[in-house]
């Protein structure tokens, strides 16, 4: 009951503004571009999840401030907007279609020192899948933006799965900020990265970028937004069952154990 009060409270606006100015710290919209400039200069640079709604819009920003390379990914085609702005400005963006959780797709990106990817996250069915691949073709700087749902009192690393929720349950997490499949309308199958699958709390995702392989150096979170500045550091998980991979070193705890 407590934690279905505090999220009604944060989804209001003016919690929502005093909120900021307690932290005083403000989440603009061109905050991202702020920090694409603090590190791309000298850099090559990836969007991962670059089309929807903003046609590459990060990708020219990056090699506006110095970036030697910058790509963008998605698994929506290259749109008329963003070949436009390339014609238009003889930019060498470049492009790639595809899916970063395959692996012929990270070996077409390469290693690139600065990766962003925003608003994607909490679309992966796998979180873990797809924060290896990003650790995949990340060298240096890691910048992920996501949504955020509140921390859930003294438990940390808490996850919502969206997928299935009963019509009663789903209201709960509606933000009111147009469609939210698998929120304001039920889950679809036959949407697939389309389907909102994770509210993620902040200690989740940090949680989530310790285990591939990043380390959280600066974060920024406004309600329901935040930005996590990633170095790449320490080992991620790897797709193993670990030691007892040999039988022969197995021993059951009961001999009558089948």
């Amino acid at each position: 009951m407590y934690y279905r009060l505090k999220v009604k409270l944060w989804k209001q606006r003016p919690i929502q503004a005093m909120l900021r100015v307690i932290s005083r710290r403000k989440l603009r919209r061109d905050f991202r571009t702020e920090l694409i400039r603090a590190h791309v200069r000298g850099k090559s640079f990836v969007d991962v999840g670059c089309m929807w709604g903003i046609h590459g819009f990060y990708c020219f920003q990056a090699e506006k401030y110095g970036a030697t390379r910058s790509i963008g990914v998605d698994v929506y085609p290259a749109s008329s907007k963003f070949l436009d702005t390339i014609e238009e400005n003889c930019s060498m963006v470049e492009f790639i279609q595809g899916d970063i959780n395959e692996d012929k797709v990270c070996q077409k990106i390469g290693k690139i020192d600065v990766v962003l990817s925003t608003g994607v996250l909490y679309h992966m069915p796998n979180l873990i899948q797809y924060l290896l691949s990003i650790q995949k073709i990340c060298k240096e700087k890691f910048i992920l933006g996501t949504m955020l749902i509140p921390e859930m009192g003294e438990i940390k690393n808490g996850a919502i799965f969206y997928p299935f929720l009963p019509e009663k349950d789903r209201e709960l997490w509606n933000q009111k900020i147009g469609r939210q499949r698998a929120i304001t309308s039920p889950y679809d199958a036959t949407d697939g990265y389309g389907n909102w699958f994770w509210g993620l709390t902040p200690s989740c995702v940090e949680a989530l970028l310790a285990c591939a392989g990043f380390r959280v150096s600066t974060k920024y979170i406004e309600g329901s937004t935040g930005l996590f500045v990633c170095d790449v550091r320490g080992k991620p998980m790897e797709a193993s069952s670990g030691p007892w991979t040999n039988p022969r070193n197995y021993q059951r705890s009961n001999p009558n154990d089948t």
